[in-house]
C-alpha cells in the first residue's frame, strides 16, 4: 500500500532503538497498523518522511509513551486500591510500591501466586468484565505480568 497524506493517520517509533515505525493507516472507518523499518533509503520510509518528518515521529513517540505510562500507572493504582494494598493517600506518596511492582513485572522468574492474583484483579475490572469470552480466554492464557498488563491496558 502506498503511503500518502490521505491514508496516514499517525506514526511513531515502537522501539527504544528507534528502528521500527508503526504507521496507522486510515482505510474507510478502520485503522490498519503498518510496521516498517526506519531506513531512509527504503521507498516506504521515504514516503512517510515526506509526510511526517523525523521530529514529529519522535514527538508522536514521546506522547504515546507518556499516555501509555499514565494509563498503566492508573491501572496499577486501581488494582492497588481494590486489593487494599494502599489507600488513596498512600498511592499519592508511596513510590516504593511502584518500584517493587516494576521489579516484579520485569523479573525473569514468574511467581505463579502473584500471577494468579493479578489475573483475578484484572477480571474484577469493569473494562475486562465487559469483554468477549475470547478476550477473557486470551488474558487467562497469558504467561507474564507484562503480557497481562499490556493486554488489559489495550482494552477499550
Amino acid at each position: 500500500m502506498k503511503l500518502t497524506k490521505n491514508n496516514i493517520f499517525t506514526a511513531r517509533f515502537t522501539d527504544v532503538e528507534r528502528t521500527t515505525i508503526e504507521v496507522l493507516l486510515k482505510e474507510g472507518k478502520h485503522y490498519i497498523p503498518y510496521i516498517l523499518e526506519y531506513n531512509p533509503e527504503h521507498p516506504d520510509c521515504q514516503d512517510l518522511l515526506a509526510i511526517i518528518d523525523l521530529d514529529t515521529l519522535h514527538e508522536n513517540t514521546y506522547i504515546h509513551n507518556q499516555e501509555s505510562r499514565a494509563s498503566f500507572e492508573n491501572t496499577v493504582k486501581e488494582i492497588a486500591k481494590k486489593e487494599g494494598i494502599m489507600t488513596s493517600m498512600e498511592l499519592e506518596v508511596n513510590k516504593e510500591f511502584f518500584t517493587e511492582f516494576f521489579k516484579w513485572i520485569y523479573a525473569d522468574e514468574v511467581d505463579a501466586d502473584k500471577m494468579f492474583a493479578l489475573k483475578i484483579q484484572c477480571f474484577d475490572l469493569e473494562i475486562v468484565k465487559k469483554q468477549s469470552e475470547k478476550v477473557k480466554s486470551e488474558i487467562r492464557n497469558l504467561q507474564t505480568p507484562r503480557e497481562i498488563l499490556y493486554k488489559v491496558l489495550g482494552l477499550k
